[in-house]
């Protein structure tokens, strides 16, 4: 039994000192003047934490031990610790979209920050977020944060009338003075760190987490305490810029961190689209490394600081043995690995988050599993541990058996994931990229940093090809065999049937050659494609942007608009309407000067 064990450090002690100074005293009230029924009787409730950009660093997963934060160690000492958890996709809106909304990239085509909501998707009209689910089921749904994506609820895309009430205040914590740095190379601005001298209790985020302390200290006195309660919030940190009150950088000595265990010198040379980052490289020529680090151990000792405000909330009401509890990012985030400095990339890190779930009467908590696992899964977890039917529409699976039995052997199911395009399968020992040529292949097990790419190489196969055909089958089975598939939104189980399946496949064969000063591209055709989108980005960029949309049958386009010097990339997408889009190889080439 894999048990976790609360590590006591000196420097909590700042925490404990700021959580007295945070203008809530639980210990003189009254839990309720409203008697609250027994646990057996009365629904669960739920609590839902999210922290932007919470990569997998606490110390309890054992990849990074440093990281302070003991609230977040205590509430996964109450619950189940995910320890290979994973997003839908390592981007802030696909990843959120699905984890709401229920389904996978592979179905909705929402694979990067294109800023759609998903009820703008074409057949997702009338899907039933997870929020919309619980407020249909009798619960006082209260959201706020950054939830969805883009952040501040109440916008459009934010689902803002399948919430009960909404807190729309802002999120975040102002910078300072103290710690200062800022990239040069990162032309959003986005990539800098400081300290400030600012009272905790003035930054958004915790405004925003004193908010919902207050709210489930005076719920039994509501007006909605009648029902059952869905609480979710995000908390904005420790996404960029990584701004903080100073006192949380102070709880680290940037020459104390080590380098993380995941980096390995020269580590991009068996990956044949090497995705570095220009500005890690910037980061490493300037020495500002650890420096580094220190910004992001910072920003998760301030997150870690107001799940504490919440937690202890819960903990001094009536509710604290009746609710569920989930704690989780929505992505990862790489400090180095991979030579990669953020999200936005195919490698593990970029999509690695820490997820808890606490229920009350689970058999496993206190316990790390360590199965392979997705936050698609939170969705019909929360549903099946409420005793509410799942509904028939989402992707995932619900995680109660492992709540359970946290390491449950015959627990096998794979997740995938999407980006930009590319998929990748997961298993509990396998990792696949699947991306044309520029595949990749890692044994987890052995090699759990992923540091030797085994794609291509004699001996693998067999276990390539099965890997293929399961991320194959996965997809057509969420694609096209989920019952009311064409009908989601109604949340009901039986409103409709099963898709015929259509074939549909990848280019496999773009080429991309010179044409004068100009790039030729070039493909085979596919059948019941209704168009093709070509798509380019420069060599180092996240993302692709889309360049034009070409009538089906089309085999060939000239790119006219490139520049001389640069590398490019290009995929081309078939746009196979009700069945959705697929994806190609990624020719890399630089254009002649005119």
């Amino acid at each position: 039994m894999n048990k976790i064990t609360l590590s006591v450090v000196t420097v909590s002690l700042l925490m404990i000192q700021a959580c007295a100074d945070s203008k809530l005293d639980f210990s003189e009230e009254p839990k309720s003047s409203t008697p609250v029924p027994e646990t057996s009787t009365k629904p669960k409730n739920v609590l839902f934490i999210m922290a932007d950009d919470f990569n997998h660093w606490l110390p309890a997963i054992g990849y990074y031990d440093q990281a302070i934060t003991p609230n977040i160690n205590k509430l996964a000492n109450q619950g189940v610790l995910f320890a290979d958890a994973s997003s839908a996709s390592p981007v802030c809106e696909p990843s959120r979209q699905a984890l709401w909304s229920g389904l996978s990239p592979t179905n909705t085509d929402l694979d990067g920050n294109s800023h759609a909501f998903i009820r703008d998707i074409p057949g997702h009209e009338n899907v039933v977020t997870m929020n919309q689910f619980f407020k249909d089921n009798g619960y006082y749904v209260y959201g706020g944060g950054k939830l969805y994506h883009p952040g501040k609820m109440g916008a459009d895309d934010t689902d803002p009338n399948n919430w009960s009430d909404l807190y729309t205040q802002g999120t975040g914590a102002p910078g300072g003075s103290h710690y200062l740095w800022q990239s040069q190379a990162d032309t959003r601005g986005l990539v800098k760190w400081s300290g400030s001298d600012a009272a905790v209790e003035d930054a958004n985020d915790t405004k925003l987490a004193l908010h919902f302390a207050e709210k489930i200290k005076n719920y039994a006195n509501s007006e909605h305490s009648d029902k059952p309660f869905f609480f979710a919030l995000g908390l904005f940190r420790p996404h960029l810029p990584w701004n903080a009150p100073k006192q949380f950088f102070d709880m680290y000595n940037p020459d104390d961190l080590p380098l993380p265990q995941g980096y390995l010198a020269n580590d991009l040379d068996d990956i044949p689209n090497k995705n570095g980052s220009h500005i890690f490289a910037e980061i490493k020529q300037q020495n500002v490394w650890k420096e580094g680090i220190r910004a992001y151990l910072a920003n998760m000792s301030y997150a870690d600081y107001n799940v504490g405000l919440i937690l202890d909330a819960l903990e001094a009401s009536p509710y604290a043995d009746n609710t569920l509890v989930v704690f989780t990012g929505d992505h990862g985030w790489a400090l180095g690995e991979k030579e990669h400095w953020g999200k936005f990339a195919l490698h593990d890190q970029a999509n690695r988050t820490t997820m808890i779930v606490k229920d009350p009467d689970a058999k496993g908590n206190g316990e790390i599993s360590r199965k392979v696992v997705s936050m698609l899964d939170l969705y019909p977890t929360l549903a099946d541990a409420a005793n509410l039917a799942i509904p028939a529409h989402v992707n995932g699976n619900s995680l109660s058996p492992l709540l359970a039995e946290p390491n449950d052997p015959n627990w096998t199911k794979p997740i995938v994931i999407r980006y930009n395009g590319t998929l990748i399968i997961k298993t509990n020992q396998w990792r696949l990229v699947d991306n044309g040529n520029q595949s990749q292949l890692y044994d987890i097990v052995n090699d759990p940093n992923e540091w030797t790419n085994l794609y291509g190489k004699l001996g693998y196969e067999t276990i390539t090809a099965e890997l293929k055909a399961e991320l194959a089958a996965w997809v057509n089975a969420k694609e096209d065999g989920i019952p009311g598939f064409d009908t989601v939104g109604t949340g009901d189980s039986d409103t409709g049937g099963e898709i015929e399946p259509v074939i549909v496949e990848n280019i496999t064969d773009l080429t991309a050659k010179k044409f004068g000063c100009s790039i030729e591209l070039s493909w085979s055709d596919k059948s019941g494609e209704i168009a093709y989108i070509i798509r380019r980005k420069v060599v180092g960029e996240a993302s692709y942007g889309n360049l034009v949309t070409v009538d089906k049958d089309t085999v060939k386009y000239i790119d006219d608009t490139v520049t001389s010097g640069v590398n490019y990339v290009y995929q081309v997408r078939p746009d196979f309407a009700d069945a959705g889009k697929k994806v190609s190889n990624n020719p890399e080439i630089v254009p002649d000067p005119c």
